[in-house]
């Protein structure tokens, strides 16, 4: 027996059960997130949360992508910038973002557990710290 744990697919199980549920997923997600801080409710007062929605599935895309290829797109990099200069977010929002995705995941996701919760971190964490890379950009 193997004691070898196999986060690609752990993460990928996840993600199809995600794609198979979006709606569920990621309005689990936003009522997580914007309760997460007062700051976090404030960006999102007036925000047309069904763009939001759509845009938030393509910012997954992006992270994932960048994990897999290790290449910033102009996607990615738009979406950075975005989040600094035109969004004014707080690179520690970052953390709450990620720990918002997997309260998020953990309500919905019958499978969820540590290495679960694992595979996301791993999944995520090129992107996100790219994305507060752009924070010491000058």
């Amino acid at each position: 027996m193997s004691n070898n744990i196999d986060f690609s697919e752990i993460f990928n199980d996840s993600y199809d059960f995600v794609l198979r549920n979006e709606e569920l997923f990621f309005n689990t997600f936003y009522e997580i997130f914007v309760s997460s801080s007062p700051q976090v409710k404030a960006a999102f007062k007036h925000t047309n949360m069904a763009k939001q929605n759509e845009m938030v599935r393509e910012s997954f895309g992006f992270i994932i992508c960048f994990f897999v290829t290790k290449i910033a797109d102009e996607h990615l990099v738009k979406l950075a910038v975005d989040h600094k200069d035109k969004f004014h977010v707080d690179s520690e929002l970052y953390r709450v973002f990620v720990n918002s995705v997997l309260a998020a995941l953990e309500k919905v996701y019958p499978r969820y557990n540590n290495e679960c919760a694992v595979a996301w971190r791993i999944t995520m964490a090129p992107g996100i710290e790219f994305m507060k890379h752009i924070y010491d950009v000058e």
